[in-house]
């Protein structure tokens, strides 16, 4: 069956516990969270605070399949920290910041620390991902190859944000996905839906970030990745996560 995750954060419930049980209202039991969890940062918890988190996760069946690091990539030291307690808790993959766009001859060039915790990571068997954005080093399909390119071997996956693309008037299925040869590298769908005229955010299907296309072509090519729920929409509150949910797969009962 299809995998799908949500973000634990405020917009949820105020603690980790009750963001857990919001979790598990909505029927799903693959999580998202940040590096800073009930307001403590990860890579500075102790390892009795580990544990009440890990025996949280255990005790009702949810997995961080990804985790928010806000670290400067050039910081290895907090990653190392990082990436040894999110081991610890059963971490699947960790969302880095790319920087900025590149400027200069090279704008495909690995951002200045990635190669190092790209290697702790699969020291930890912890994948390593990265997010399109607008601005950003991935605002584009071929900025993102550059950079898979320089990574060589060592490849990051991918988080697909269509609505970072529809918010600047590029399709993100026919302009974008279509054509890339970085399919196999997408790990996460970002199910979120936006108009071309000013990127404002709407319901899944209703908008130009083309989810229904987005997840047939991934799903025909055998995904066993993560759809992706996280609080695109203002004011989004679980009742707003379980809309969102419940359209999605309306979206996949068409297909």
């Amino acid at each position: 069956m299809y995998n799908f995750c949500i973000k634990a954060d405020q917009s949820l419930a105020e603690s980790f516990e009750n963001q857990i049980h919001a979790c598990g209202r909505l029927l799903i039991n693959n999580i998202e969270t940040d590096d800073r969890i009930d307001g403590e940062p990860l890579f500075a918890m102790s390892g009795k605070t580990i544990e009440q988190y890990r025996r949280l996760l255990v005790q009702f069946n949810k997995k961080i399949v990804l985790l928010d690091c806000s670290a400067p990539l050039a910081d290895a030291e907090q990653y190392r920290q990082a990436f040894r307690k999110a081991h610890l808790l059963g971490v699947e993959n960790i969302r880095v910041e790319p920087g900025a766009a590149a400027e200069g001859p090279d704008p495909g060039s690995l951002p200045a620390g990635l190669a190092e915790i790209l290697k702790i990571g699969r020291s930890y068997g912890i994948g390593v991902v990265l997010e399109n954005g607008r601005g950003s080093r991935l605002d584009g399909g071929k900025p993102i190859a550059a950079l898979l390119r320089q990574a060589s071997a060592a490849q990051p996956g991918l988080i697909f944000n269509p609505l970072e693309f529809a918010a600047t008037g590029r399709h993100p299925f026919f302009h974008v996905f279509y054509s890339c040869r970085w399919k196999s590298n997408i790990g996460f769908l970002r199910v979120n839906d936006g108009l071309f005229r000013d990127g404002s955010q709407v319901m899944p299907g209703q908008g130009n970030a083309e989810i229904k296309e987005m997840a047939s072509a991934l799903l025909a090519r055998s995904f066993r990745g993560y759809f992706s729920f996280c609080p695109y929409l203002a004011g989004m509150n679980e009742d707003a996560y379980g809309e969102v949910i419940d359209r999605f797969k309306a979206l996949l009962l068409a297909m």
